[in-house]
């Protein structure tokens, strides 16, 4: 069997990827033209949009993994088709996160390759404590994703159907391809808490390209697992709250 085979969807891998690589052509060109990168905002050349591109695709290809299924689970809670996950023995938000998990293979693709391709081209250092710096912010910032995205989703407890959440989670995905120093400090903080970008791909970026030390990385860390914290506290609270809504209805 040829390889291409192994492929179930190829074309709709090949259609993904080829649009993935033209959105970064597009931005880049509007990047350089429109916004004025050299002078008005200065640091983000080809090679640093490069890396913060690839930083983005690799977060984007956890968050399709990890985080479609928490958005999706409204349609399950508004459905009444919650009482089997909460007969388990297991954590019920944790089996709707599960069953929704899907590979991005061209997130993947992208995100590995560009770095290779700017490691090759344009030169910088992968020491191993800063990659391993770089893989616990986009972990955590995963995490932080994902509760939101439940926090949403447990919106249906008490509204129904809740379709407009795939609005809002598409509107703040809007900012993933900008580095986030580059919006003030209120935008910063309402994606800190929803889709850290700042901590998945930003500060990784700046790491990457020797802007800053890693050594700065750390107490950014600090902030976004408390971030992390917050938002697990703050959904614990909603979904026990919604879960004895439902229960107290039947489902």
């Amino acid at each position: 069997m040829h390889w291409f085979h192994l492929f179930e969807y190829k074309i709709n891998f090949a259609f993904d990827f080829f649009l993935r690589f033209a959105e970064f052509a597009v931005f880049f060109y509007a990047w350089q033209t429109i916004l004025g990168a050299n002078a008005t905002i200065p640091g983000w050349d080809l090679k640093g949009l490069v890396v913060l591109y690839s930083l983005e695709n690799l977060f984007l290809a956890l968050i399709l993994s990890f985080a479609l299924g928490a958005i999706e689970a409204w349609n399950k809670i508004a459905k009444g088709e919650l009482d089997q996950h909460l007969a388990r023995p297991t954590i019920s938000w944790l089996m709707l996160v599960g069953e929704g998990m899907e590979i991005s293979l061209g997130g993947w693709l992208l995100g590995i390759g560009g770095l290779v391709i700017a490691r090759t081209f344009f030169g910088f250092s992968m020491p191993l404590h800063a990659l391993v710096l770089i893989i616990v912010m986009l972990l955590l910032a995963v995490g932080i994703t994902i509760l939101f995205s439940l926090m949403l989703s447990a919106l249906a407890f008490w509204m129904g159907r809740v379709e407009f959440v795939y609005s809002v989670w598409e509107g703040l995905f809007e900012f993933d391809m900008y580095p986030q120093t580059v919006f003030p400090w209120p935008l910063q903080t309402l994606t800190s808490f929803t889709f850290p970008f700042l901590f998945a791909h930003t500060i990784p970026a700046m790491v990457l390209l020797e802007r800053i030390p890693a050594t700065q990385a750390i107490p950014w860390i600090l902030i976004e697992a408390g971030i992390l914290a917050f938002n697990f506290l703050l959904f614990s609270w909603v979904w026990k709250k919604g879960v004895k809504r439902y229960e107290s209805f039947g489902g």
